[in-house]
This record gives C-alpha cells, sequence and structure tokens, in this order.
C-alpha cells in the first residue's frame, strides 16, 4: 500500500514537472532531502524517482521556460571549471576508469541541477519557496 502511495505520488507529479519546471526543481529539492521513496518496502524504493523528476523537469525548461544558464556569477563558473578539472584528472588517470566514470557523471547531475536551481531562483518569493520546501522536508521527521 506505501509503495503504491509514493509510486502514485511522484509519477502523478511528473506532468507538472514538465509543465512547470520550477515545480519539478521543487519536487526534486523535497526528494533530495526528504527520501520519500526510502520509507516504501517494495518496488518503489527500487524506483528512479528523482532521476524522472530531473528528466522531465529538464525538458519542460528546455521546451517552455529556456533561459540561459546565470554564468555571469564567478560561483557559477567555479563549479564548471571543477567539473572540468575533475573530469581532466579522469581522463589523465586511467586506474579504474569505469568506476571513476561512474561517480563522474553523478558529479555531472550534482552540478547541472546546482546550476538550474540557480537559474531558477531568481527573485526572493523563489527563493523563499525553495527554503521553505527544504524545512518541510527536513521537518517531516522532526
Amino acid at each position: 500500500m506505501r509503495d503504491m502511495l509514493v509510486f502514485l505520488l511522484f509519477i502523478g507529479v511528473l506532468p507538472a514537472c514538465f509543465l512547470r519546471p520550477w515545480f519539478g526543481l521543487l519536487a526534486f529539492t523535497w526528494l533530495a532531502y526528504n527520501r520519500t521513496h526510502d520509507l516504501a518496502w517494495g518496488f518503489a524504493k527500487a524506483l528512479p524517482i528523482s532521476q524522472l523528476i530531473a528528466v522531465f523537469t529538464l525538458l519542460g525548461w528546455i521546451l517552455w521556460e529556456f533561459t540561459p544558464l546565470n554564468m555571469k556569477d564567478r560561483r557559477m563558473k567555479a563549479m564548471v571549471m571543477l567539473l572540468a578539472m575533475i573530469g581532466l584528472s579522469i581522463l589523465c588517470n586511467t586506474l579504474r576508469l569505469d568506476a571513476q566514470l561512474d561517480r563522474y557523471t553523478d558529479l555531472v547531475k550534482i552540478i547541472l541541477i546546482a546550476l538550474l536551481t540557480a537559474t531558477f531562483v531568481t527573485n526572493r518569493d523563489r527563493l523563499r519557496q525553495i527554503l521553505l520546501c527544504i524545512t518541510f522536508a527536513l521537518a517531516f521527521y522532526g
């Protein structure tokens, strides 16, 4: 029962993530901090729900709300430079390349969502919304 509830909740959110990428980012943030799918015991625990929400959010961002990534900020440039430097160091070191590339793809996903978050948080209201989402996600267990 719990699996079906978690599954239906987050599969039902996917169209909203596609049509409203900001809502998709809030849903992804909720899952990142709350880990709701870990409360399930069956099939929903192993589903890549976060990845689905991230893909639908990225597709919605590209199709509906595309604004270029804000690369004017030096912190954004530093994240991209860090990603490039780590990628270069992985290419220079071929020891256990397969394991390093798996971890590197995880890092690329994390940096991409961080860049997308910085692009979406454009005003005080959105900052407040994402902070409330993080607060409620953590307060759920409190």
